[in-house]
């Protein structure tokens, strides 16, 4: 158990300090527009997930400690659910209602294709 738990929390770690570093780069192209770094780490994040799990059904590397570090813990660190619920509340206080559905619906749409296409491109 805490083998697993470790390699959690450096992917983790990893993730999150990635995640980061993309939302600040993306904010310097991007300022007060829309939370585009959020949405652009969801949907890279999605692809990586995708691929990442693609490669492992293509090659049978289903091992778990495997799983645990790149699946669990760096896409979930990377990937930023949480922030983008607070970012979505934050564009209806202020009434903002078309960044609210073109945000929504780009970060839940793409996302779900970027999964796909990502686990299509490893699939054999």
């Amino acid at each position: 158990m805490i083998q697993p738990l470790l390699l959690v929390t450096l992917g983790g770690g990893l993730g999150s300090a990635l995640r980061f570093l993309a939302t600040r780069l993306v904010a310097r192209y991007f300022p007060d527009h829309l939370p585009v770094g959020t949405l652009v780490v969801n949907i890279t994040g999605c692809f990586l997930a995708g691929l990442l799990l693609g490669l492992a059904t293509r090659h049978d590397a289903s091992h778990s400690l495997l799983r645990a570090f790149f699946l669990t813990g760096l896409c979930g660190g990377y990937t930023t659910f949480s922030a983008f619920s607070l970012d979505n509340i934050s564009l209806l206080q202020q009434g903002r209602l078309f960044p609210f559905l073109f945000y929504t619906l780009a970060t839940l749409l793409v996302g779900l294709f970027s999964a796909w296409l990502g686990l299509r491109i490893t699939s054999p």
